[in-house]
């Protein structure tokens, strides 16, 4: 009778120890939740800079890209003027 009451003591001690253990793991369990969701957030934010960086990155490339050399902008500088001449040319005949 004693063994059982023995073994008794013993299921009750392990069925107490896995209840400590339960808690002890839900709040584990509840801590790396909420550290898991600081975490997302965090990505979100820093992926959604990344976005706008490498949008304003492609923009600045674009802008650079397209930009003219100084020969270039002289050499269309001309050709406007001439262009200019041309036209007052022509509306000098027109009106006279």
């Amino acid at each position: 009778m004693e063994d059982l009451s023995n073994k008794w003591n013993q299921i009750i001690s392990k069925v107490e120890s896995l209840i400590q253990e339960n808690v002890r793991l839900k709040s584990d369990n509840l801590r790396l939740t909420k550290s898991y969701e600081k975490l997302q957030e965090e990505n979100d934010k820093l992926e959604e800079e990344k976005r706008e960086l490498l949008e304003n990155f492609n923009k600045i490339k674009l802008v650079k890209g397209s930009a003219i050399s100084e020969e270039e902008r002289a050499e269309m500088k001309t050709r406007m003027k001439h262009f200019m001449e041309e036209i007052d040319n022509c509306l000098a005949k027109i009106n006279a």
